[in-house]
């Protein structure tokens, strides 16, 4: 079909037949060109590979909840839980940031890892990111470098007006 498109077009068709021909030897200029390739075009940014079989592990804040009035010297106690459907929970690596500004500053905290149930507890003070409205993610990764996280909006030292929510 190719080379019956390029031998019209090359010999004397007709301006209307060749007009004709042009979208059919786009079709195939392109389909020589291919598509490029890569070999990792399914992994994500984390190193995770879903069609490999690896999934992302999943993550919830259930304590303390958004828009928790606290103090500068207030500890902030956490309960995450984790879950993981390729993966040990116990093996899964959390992380804390705070979030704040956007861009995520590591707080470089020693966090334990989630427990056989996939929960983990926690304190810390909250000096440590306030005082303000503050935004905290909880990063978890899995044993496979898959990651997920969860958000919670914090209010250390400012007034009811202040805090989002309230």
């Amino acid at each position: 079909m190719r080379e019956t498109a390029l031998l019209l077009l090359a010999s004397g068709a007709s301006p209307e037949t060749r007009m004709n021909l042009r979208p059919l030897l786009i079709i195939v200029a392109l389909s020589l060109t291919g598509c490029p390739t890569t070999d990792d075009d399914d992994v994500g940014e984390d190193g995770c590979d879903p069609l490999g079989g690896d999934e992302h592990p999943e993550i919830v804040i259930e304590d303390p909840s958004n828009s928790l009035m606290l103090g500068d010297d207030d500890p902030i106690n956490w309960v995450v839980r984790v879950t993981d459907s390729d993966g040990d929970v116990s093996a899964a690596e959390l992380r804390a940031f705070d979030q704040t500004d956007i861009t995520p500053v590591d707080l470089k905290l020693d966090l334990p890892t989630p427990g056989s149930d996939g929960r983990a507890s926690f304190s810390m003070e909250g000096g440590i990111v306030g005082p303000g409205v503050v935004t905290l993610k909880m990063q978890v990764t899995d044993d496979q470098g898959c990651n997920a996280d969860d958000l919670v909006v914090l209010c250390i030292d400012v007034t009811d007006m202040e805090c989002p929510s309230r």
